[in-house]
């Protein structure tokens, strides 16, 4: 008798996309595979954009099968990403903090010129809507998705011997 392959869970199936949408009171995250939104998998969290799958992660019931250098690829990517993002919230401080512009705000008359330096500096940083804080943001959904993706790694190591010896020669 063969038996029939039971079809993966929702949890169980590859994930091939994830889409991040905010609304009014909460952040949605959603995980897709190649037919479409993963039922049950949405994650909702307040304080954290992936926290809901971060702690699935931790627990085991995230389910994400994946190679172990694409770990290693993800991981650097974002490291990559923070860094990049970190000198451009830098350059953006640094922006805000200019003491000249050289666009005319040292004469009085120029009102206009003093008027435009002040926006430039909010807008850059201080301000509402500022760069250096929009920036930051983006920093810690790319931290997000670093230890998201950290915590799988962890929990498969810990639970799959085959991935764990494949990780330990990628290490080496």
């Amino acid at each position: 008798m063969v038996e029939k392959e039971r079809a993966p869970t929702a949890r169980e199936r590859p994930v091939s996309r994830i889409c991040v949408s905010t609304e009014p009171s909460y952040w949605r995250v959603r995980l897709y595979d190649q037919t479409g939104l993963l039922e049950g998998v949405t994650a909702m969290a307040a304080d954290s954009l992936f926290g809901g799958c971060i702690e699935d992660a931790k627990t085991g019931a995230l389910k994400v099968r994946m190679e172990p250098q694409a770990f290693l690829d993800i991981d650097a990517a974002c490291q990559n990403l923070i860094i990049d993002l970190s000198s451009a919230q830098n350059d953006a401080r640094a922006l805000g903090e200019r003491s000249t512009w050289g666009l005319g705000e040292g004469n009085p008359r120029l009102t206009s010129a003093i008027e435009l330096v002040k926006l430039f500096r909010e807008k850059a940083f201080g301000g509402p809507n500022n760069a250096y804080d929009a920036i930051g943001d983006y920093i810690a959904v790319a931290t997000e998705i670093q230890t998201l993706f950290k915590a799988i790694r962890d929990a498969y190591e810990r639970t799959d011997e085959d991935f764990a010896s494949r990780m330990r020669e990628i290490h080496i």
